[in-house]
C-alpha cells in the first residue's frame, strides 16, 4: 500500500479528507512517537468543575477513569462528599453528551456503522403569518379554542410591552411594565433543578 486516505472525525469541527503517502505516514509516525512519549512523562489531568468547559473530555485518561468506576450508592457517602459526587456526575454527563455527538457524526457518514443504532430526524413545525393564521382559523373554532391552543411567549410579550413607544398602554407612568402582565399570568412551580453555588 503506497497511499491512503487520512481523515479526523470530530464532533465539534468538520475536517477535509487527507491523501497521504506511505513515506508521509511513517514520518508522521516518528513524530507522533516523540510526542507520546513527551505526554508520558507529564501527569495524568486532574478532573474538577473546569472540565465542564473542556472540548477534549473524550481523549481524556482522567475523564475515562471516572467513567469507569463504580459509582457508590448515594445513601453510602457522607452529605459533605455528596458535592463532589454532583460535580463528578455533571463531568460525566458532558463526557456523555460527547460520546453521543461523535457517533452521530459517524452515523451519519454511514448509517450502519452502529449496530442497533440509527439517526432519527426530529422535526419542529413553526407557524408563519401568525395574523392571517387568526383570521383563517378563529371563526372556524372560536375565540375559547384559538387561545387555548396558541402559547404566548411571557418575555416576548414582556419586551414587546417594554420597547412600546405608545404611552396610552401604561395607566401609571411609574408602574414598571411588567406589572401590566402580572394579573394576567400563573406561576407553576416545576421541578427543582440542582445548581452548583458560584464562589
Amino acid at each position: 500500500m503506497q497511499e491512503f486516505t487520512l481523515e479526523i472525525i470530530s464532533p465539534h469541527y468538520v475536517y477535509t479528507a487527507h491523501l497521504a503517502s506511505r513515506q508521509e505516514v511513517l514520518d508522521y509516525e516518528v513524530a507522533l512517537r516523540v510526542m507520546l512519549s513527551l505526554t508520558r512523562v507529564q501527569t495524568e489531568p486532574k478532573t474538577g468543575d473546569y472540565c465542564k468547559h473542556c472540548p477534549g473530555l473524550l481523549i481524556c485518561p482522567a475523564i475515562a477513569k471516572e467513567a469507569a468506576l463504580k459509582a457508590e450508592h448515594p445513601s453510602d457517602l457522607k452529605l459533605e462528599n455528596a458535592g463532589k459526587l454532583l460535580a463528578r456526575l455533571e463531568r460525566l454527563e458532558k463526557y456523555i453528551r460527547e460520546c453521543r455527538e461523535y457517533y452521530k457524526l459517524i452515523i451519519a457518514k454511514d448509517p450502519l456503522a452502529v449496530p442497533g443504532w440509527k439517526l432519527i430526524e426530529k422535526q419542529m413545525r413553526l407557524l408563519k403569518n401568525p395574523m392571517k393564521i387568526r383570521d383563517a382559523v378563529l371563526p372556524m373554532i372560536g375565540d375559547k379554542a384559538f387561545w387555548d391552543s396558541v402559547t404566548v411567549s411571557i418575555t416576548k410579550l414582556e419586551a414587546a410591552i417594554e420597547n412600546a413607544s405608545k404611552p396610552f398602554l401604561i395607566d401609571d407612568p411609574a408602574k414598571p411594565t411588567k406589572e401590566i402582565l402580572t394579573p394576567f399570568v400563573t406561576v407553576r412551580v416545576q421541578e427543582a433543578s440542582l445548581v452548583k453555588e458560584k464562589k
